[in-house]
């Protein structure tokens, strides 16, 4: 983030990671636990992580205001 301010901040964010469709698609009941896990960590934990990091930089910028 310390890039970001030094280069004039942040007006739009995109969040485009995705683990579905890394592995094969696979029945409910096959689906491993790990697997779920992984896609819930890249998909939506990650996604949170990053509009959290960003907000200052976006709510700074003034942008969609």
């Amino acid at each position: 983030m310390a890039a970001a301010w030094r280069l004039g901040g942040v007006d739009l964010l995109v969040s485009n990671a995705s683990a579905l469709g890394a592995e094969p698609l696979v029945r409910l009941e096959e689906l491993p636990v790990d697997g779920l896990r992984r896609a819930l960590e890249v998909n939506a934990v990650a996604a949170l992580g990053l509009v959290q990091e960003a907000l200052p930089l976006l709510r700074a910028s003034g942008a969609g205001r």
